[in-house]
């Protein structure tokens, strides 16, 4: 994934968190940018421990690291979030050119 994939994916999230009412834990570690690309570089280099198999990403948050794992081309990535965060799923999933499985 390129930089400016990986960029605007950031973004996009940013954007939804913006739109809740009060801050986030999230929004902080969106703007970590050495953890989000340490996540990234740990996923990306490790894809043969994601690809084709099942994810199960629980207490997903803003869903970047799920991303992360489907973009390494797991076979399918669930996804179990209890917050309000879980209302802007389909979204931040549409947004990032992934089909929520509906």
């Amino acid at each position: 994934m390129n930089y400016e994939l990986k960029k605007q994916m950031v973004d996009v999230q940013r954007k939804q968190l913006r739109s809740t009412e009060k801050a986030c834990p999230e929004e902080e570690m969106l703007k970590d940018v050495v953890r989000i690309k340490t996540y990234l570089n740990v996923i990306y280099k490790n894809r043969f421990l994601v690809k084709e198999k099942i994810v199960l990403d629980v207490g997903v948050g803003t869903g970047i690291l799920s991303l992360f794992c489907a973009k390494a081309r797991a076979k399918h990535v669930y996804v179990i979030e209890c917050s309000q965060m879980a209302d802007m799923a389909p979204e931040v999933v549409k947004a990032n050119g992934f089909s929520n499985g509906n």
